[in-house]
Protein backbone atom coordinates (compact mmCIF):
# COMPACT_ATOMS: atom_id res chain seq x y z
CA UNK A 1 0.00 0.00 0.00
CA UNK A 2 1.57 3.05 -0.89
CA UNK A 3 2.03 6.19 1.58
CA UNK A 4 -0.90 8.12 0.31
CA UNK A 5 -3.34 4.98 1.18
CA UNK A 6 -1.74 4.75 4.43
CA UNK A 7 -2.41 8.30 5.75
CA UNK A 8 -6.30 8.12 3.92
CA UNK A 9 -6.62 4.70 6.07
CA UNK A 10 -5.52 6.19 9.01
CA UNK A 11 -7.51 9.34 8.85
CA UNK A 12 -10.39 7.60 8.01
CA UNK A 13 -10.22 4.99 11.03
CA UNK A 14 -9.64 8.14 12.82
CA UNK A 15 -13.27 9.90 11.52
CA UNK A 16 -14.59 6.68 11.88
CA UNK A 17 -13.41 6.02 15.46
CA UNK A 18 -15.06 9.83 16.29
CA UNK A 19 -18.54 8.37 14.87
CA UNK A 20 -18.62 5.88 17.26
CA UNK A 21 -17.22 8.05 20.24
CA UNK A 22 -20.30 10.77 19.19
CA UNK A 23 -22.45 7.91 19.24
CA UNK A 24 -21.53 7.01 23.04
CA UNK A 25 -22.17 10.52 23.78
CA UNK A 26 -17.84 10.72 24.13
CA UNK A 27 -18.21 14.69 22.87
CA UNK A 28 -14.53 15.23 23.70
CA UNK A 29 -12.87 12.15 22.33
CA UNK A 30 -14.68 12.85 18.86
CA UNK A 31 -13.58 16.34 18.71
CA UNK A 32 -9.68 15.25 19.15
CA UNK A 33 -10.01 12.32 17.09
CA UNK A 34 -11.55 14.69 14.24
CA UNK A 35 -8.93 16.93 14.61
CA UNK A 36 -6.54 13.93 14.13
CA UNK A 37 -8.16 12.90 11.21
CA UNK A 38 -7.87 16.43 9.78
CA UNK A 39 -4.30 16.57 10.50
CA UNK A 40 -3.50 13.67 8.68
CA UNK A 41 -5.52 14.46 5.90
CA UNK A 42 -3.59 17.89 5.68
CA UNK A 43 -0.17 16.30 5.64
CA UNK A 44 -1.76 14.28 2.76
CA UNK A 45 -2.35 17.40 0.84
CA UNK A 46 0.43 19.15 1.62
CA UNK A 47 2.77 16.07 0.66
CA UNK A 48 1.12 15.12 -2.60
CA UNK A 49 -0.85 18.67 -3.81
CA UNK A 50 -1.05 16.91 -7.22
CA UNK A 51 -3.20 13.86 -5.86
CA UNK A 52 -5.91 13.20 -7.47
CA UNK A 53 -8.33 13.25 -4.67
CA UNK A 54 -6.61 16.17 -2.98
CA UNK A 55 -9.63 17.92 -3.75
CA UNK A 56 -12.15 15.51 -2.05
CA UNK A 57 -9.44 15.22 1.03
CA UNK A 58 -10.24 19.34 1.45
CA UNK A 59 -14.25 18.53 1.68
CA UNK A 60 -13.40 16.17 4.23
CA UNK A 61 -11.44 18.02 6.17
CA UNK A 62 -14.14 21.11 6.00
CA UNK A 63 -16.79 18.70 6.94
CA UNK A 64 -14.49 17.42 9.91
CA UNK A 65 -13.91 21.60 10.86
CA UNK A 66 -17.62 21.80 10.63
CA UNK A 67 -18.54 18.69 12.70
CA UNK A 68 -16.38 19.98 15.15
CA UNK A 69 -17.49 23.56 15.53
CA UNK A 70 -21.26 21.97 15.63
CA UNK A 71 -19.92 19.81 18.74
CA UNK A 72 -18.39 22.29 20.45
CA UNK A 73 -21.29 24.28 20.11
CA UNK A 74 -24.05 21.80 21.40
CA UNK A 75 -21.19 21.05 24.26
CA UNK A 76 -20.73 24.71 25.31
CA UNK A 77 -24.30 25.57 25.82
CA UNK A 78 -25.57 25.72 29.35
CA UNK A 79 -27.54 23.17 30.51
CA UNK A 80 -30.89 24.18 31.95
CA UNK A 81 -32.15 22.40 35.46
CA UNK A 82 -34.99 21.15 35.41
CA UNK A 83 -38.51 21.79 36.02
CA UNK A 84 -40.09 19.40 37.88
CA UNK A 85 -43.70 19.45 36.38
CA UNK A 86 -46.69 16.32 36.88
CA UNK A 87 -46.42 15.18 33.63
CA UNK A 88 -44.00 12.36 32.98
CA UNK A 89 -41.44 13.63 30.70
CA UNK A 90 -40.64 11.20 27.86
CA UNK A 91 -37.91 11.26 25.33
CA UNK A 92 -38.59 10.86 21.66
CA UNK A 93 -37.02 7.61 20.30
CA UNK A 94 -34.62 9.30 17.84
CA UNK A 95 -33.42 12.86 18.08
CA UNK A 96 -32.78 15.18 14.90
CA UNK A 97 -29.83 17.17 15.25
CA UNK A 98 -30.02 20.27 12.64
CA UNK A 99 -27.02 20.44 11.87
CA UNK A 100 -26.60 17.65 9.78
CA UNK A 101 -29.00 17.27 6.94
CA UNK A 102 -28.66 13.38 6.55
CA UNK A 103 -31.34 13.49 3.12
CA UNK A 104 -29.18 15.29 1.43
CA UNK A 105 -26.09 13.07 2.36
CA UNK A 106 -28.13 9.73 1.79
CA UNK A 107 -28.85 11.20 -1.52
CA UNK A 108 -25.39 11.51 -2.47
CA UNK A 109 -24.37 7.91 -0.96
CA UNK A 110 -27.36 6.71 -3.17
CA UNK A 111 -25.98 8.54 -6.16
CA UNK A 112 -22.50 7.14 -5.78
CA UNK A 113 -23.69 3.62 -5.23
CA UNK A 114 -25.74 3.78 -8.40
CA UNK A 115 -22.53 5.41 -10.64
CA UNK A 116 -20.12 2.75 -8.99
CA UNK A 117 -23.04 -0.46 -10.01
CA UNK A 118 -23.13 0.92 -13.21
CA UNK A 119 -19.11 1.09 -13.40
CA UNK A 120 -19.50 -2.48 -12.12
CA UNK A 121 -22.54 -3.35 -14.96
CA UNK A 122 -19.83 -1.96 -17.82
CA UNK A 123 -16.68 -3.92 -16.22
CA UNK A 124 -18.85 -7.23 -16.79
CA UNK A 125 -19.63 -6.58 -20.07
CA UNK A 126 -15.79 -5.48 -21.09
CA UNK A 127 -14.83 -8.73 -19.31
CA UNK A 128 -17.42 -10.59 -21.32
CA UNK A 129 -16.32 -8.76 -24.26
CA UNK A 130 -13.09 -10.11 -23.71
CA UNK A 131 -13.24 -13.43 -22.57
CA UNK A 132 -15.27 -13.83 -26.17
CA UNK A 133 -12.33 -12.29 -28.54
CA UNK A 134 -9.80 -14.61 -26.97
CA UNK A 135 -11.82 -17.16 -27.30
CA UNK A 136 -11.87 -16.25 -31.05
CA UNK A 137 -8.52 -15.42 -31.13
CA UNK A 138 -7.45 -19.27 -29.25
CA UNK A 139 -9.80 -20.65 -31.82
CA UNK A 140 -8.40 -19.22 -34.60
CA UNK A 141 -4.87 -19.01 -33.73
CA UNK A 142 -4.31 -22.55 -35.30
CA UNK A 143 -6.00 -21.35 -38.78
CA UNK A 144 -3.89 -18.24 -38.18
CA UNK A 145 -0.46 -19.78 -37.86
CA UNK A 146 -1.28 -21.69 -41.03
CA UNK A 147 -2.65 -18.63 -42.75
CA UNK A 148 1.14 -16.92 -41.53
CA UNK A 149 3.01 -19.46 -42.83
CA UNK A 150 1.82 -19.70 -46.31
CA UNK A 151 2.24 -15.82 -46.53
CA UNK A 152 5.56 -16.39 -45.42
CA UNK A 153 6.80 -18.87 -47.71
CA UNK A 154 4.69 -16.77 -50.46
CA UNK A 155 6.86 -13.67 -49.68
CA UNK A 156 10.30 -15.66 -49.52
CA UNK A 157 9.26 -17.37 -52.83
CA UNK A 158 8.93 -13.80 -54.53
CA UNK A 159 11.94 -12.55 -52.81
CA UNK A 160 14.46 -15.24 -53.82
CA UNK A 161 12.65 -15.62 -57.30
CA UNK A 162 13.55 -12.21 -58.01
Amino acid sequence: MSEPQEIEKTATAYASNAIESEKHGEVAKAISLYQKAIECLNQLIQRYPEHRFSKIYNEWVAAYEERISTLQKANAKPKKPPVESQEPTEKPPFKKESSVDLASILLEINRKLDDMAASIAQLKDDIVNLKVNVNDAAGKSELAAKEVAEIRNLVYAIKYDR
